[in-house]
């Protein structure tokens, strides 16, 4: 009989969710892959689960940093990757990388800078076999037109299950949405505005604006920078990954505290949703960014079984309705990081709902496995 398996792999802070289905073959789907705590977590899991040159069909990766992408380069060199999937660099993930770079000068050296300044060159000076580039287009911006026109876009919203897993009867459904998060890019503006009171913005913050007041004082611009609540991302790409003929998922966990008071065997089967809802960074914040998301999946919650808490467990992403679903949820974070992931008022707000989670850090232990029939 075919089944699915999804496991969410402890890398620490970052990211690293592999699906493997077993049809005709083993197809495997990756979402993000990366790791602020140690990259060699995420080299150790490459090597541990799949085969030198296995065929990895699809790889989503949520946004271009390097907690959720610096693991890739390996599993190009190590693996057959066919297709990989990520936010469209628009000129707002360029003007992200002028930061970046003038704040952390070796960005731009790093795999995740060298991939939002040019994709294709940087894959092919990894691995010259075919790799596939889509970009996922912005909700609200699909007029958009990549800098680099060479790249297949694809609109937010699309079953993608067709192009990953083939001609299979397979009643699956891959839907990646875009969304665009200015407000931290506003509020960067805003306190460079503040500092610098003489200088004229002619409109959106861009590349030339960061680099011509980082060289007037490099110090206002990193302290405007810091002032600047959580992340300054520009993009985050969610991905659901389910069926809606109510397949039973079941969960196994060696070590996290609900299971273990719970469940003697640290085995538990929850409703039959097999579907999870991967949120990368996603600022889920305020009335307006919830109903942005929960507009988007509007015809799939009801599928929904399993959803990843946000940004690491960061308050500034996280909104309390998210928490309202009958699900499984769970957080990537690590043990040792100094973001104060997850942050405790996250944690006490899903625990005095009585929901399920699990916090997948860098320990073996805490490897989340789900089994899907």
């Amino acid at each position: 009989m075919m089944n699915i398996t999804r496991m969410i792999l402890p890398v620490g802070q970052g990211g690293f969710c592999v699906e493997t289905f077993r049809l005709e073959r083993d197809y495997h789907v990756i979402y993000d892959c990366g790791s602020l705590t140690d990259v060699n977590l995420v080299k150790n899991h490459i090597r541990n689960y799949f085969d030198p040159r296995e065929k990895i069909d699809a790889v989503f990766i949520s946004h271009l940093d390097n907690d959720h992408i610096n693991g890739l380069p390996y599993l190009l060199k190590y693996c057959d990757v066919k297709r990989i999937y990520f936010p469209i660099i628009t000129s707002g993930v360029k003007t992200f990388l002028k930061i970046k770079t003038l704040l952390n000068p070796k960005f731009s050296t790093s795999f995740a800078g060298q991939f939002i300044s040019n994709p294709r060159q940087a894959i092919r000076d990894i691995n010259d076999g075919e790799v596939q580039l889509f970009q996922i287009q912005e909700i609200g911006n699909e007029s958009y037109t990549p800098d680099e026109s060479r790249l297949e876009t694809i609109l937010s919203g699309q079953n993608l299950m067709g192009q990953i897993l083939g001609d299979s009867q397979l009643d699956w459904e891959f839907v990646p949405f875009n969304f665009r998060q200015v407000s931290r890019i506003e509020k960067f503006q805003k306190n460079l505005e503040t500092m610098f009171p003489s200088y004229i913005f002619s409109g959106r913050l861009t590349e030339y604006d960061v680099e011509k007041l980082y060289k007037q004082d490099s110090q206002k611009v990193k302290e405007a920078y810091k002032k600047v609540p959580g992340k300054l991302n520009v993009n985050s790409m969610t991905l659901f990954s389910g069926s809606k003929d109510y397949r039973v998922a079941d969960i196994s966990n060696a070590s996290n505290a609900w299971f273990k008071s719970h469940c003697r065997c640290y085995y538990y089967r929850f409703r039959n949703q097999s579907g999870c809802l991967y949120t990368g960074d996603y600022d889920a914040r305020g009335k307006r960014k919830w109903e942005d998301l929960k507009t988007a999946y509007n015809k799939y919650w009801d599928y929904v079984g399993c959803i990843q808490i946000p940004h690491h467990g960061s308050k500034h992403n996280y909104n309390t309705k998210l928490t309202d679903w009958d699900a499984f949820y769970f957080i990537c974070a690590g043990s040792k990081n100094t973001y104060q992931h997850p942050h405790s008022s996250v944690i006490r707000d899903i625990m005095l709902k009585n929901k399920i989670y699990a916090n997948v850090n860098e320990h073996i232990g805490s490897i989340l496995i789900f089994r899907i029939y």
